[in-house]
């Protein structure tokens, strides 16, 4: 589910966002090795992932059961008028829980420095490149 949602957001804000969680686990931790991370930027990080953990959760939760709703209209006899409401509604829900998703991605840029942002996303520079 929250897959989907954060594919609406570009790689490397994905990227960027996987930080947080991995930090606020507690678990041993590559990011801070690879991007060396700072104490200072390690707490930062763990405010902002805790400031947006009951929203993104509790969005989560609604889209997971609007999506479980939705599938059992689509299996039941649900008008098509129905079902392109309960779609839009949908589409309503991915799009807010992305927006949460994109306000704690610039929380966690404004923590990190521009040699760590570009470590994170030097992967994608090269495919825009190209493109132009």
């Amino acid at each position: 589910m929250i897959s989907i949602i954060v594919s609406l957001l570009p790689i490397c804000m994905t990227v960027i966002l996987s930080i947080s969680p991995a930090l606020a686990s507690g678990s041993p931790n590559v990011w801070i090795e690879n991007l060396q991370l700072t104490q200072s930027q390690i707490e930062q990080i763990k405010i902002i992932e805790n400031h947006y953990a009951d929203q993104t959760n509790q969005l989560g939760q609604m889209v997971q059961q609007f999506e479980r709703e939705f599938a059992q209209s689509i299996v039941e006899v649900g008008s098509n008028e129905q079902l392109r409401e309960s779609n839009r509604e949908l589409e309503t829900l991915k799009l807010e829980i992305s927006q949460i998703y994109f306000e704690k991605f610039l929380a966690i840029r404004d923590v990190l420095t521009s040699e760590q942002l570009l470590k994170q996303c030097e992967f994608v520079l090269p495919m825009t490149e190209q493109t132009q």
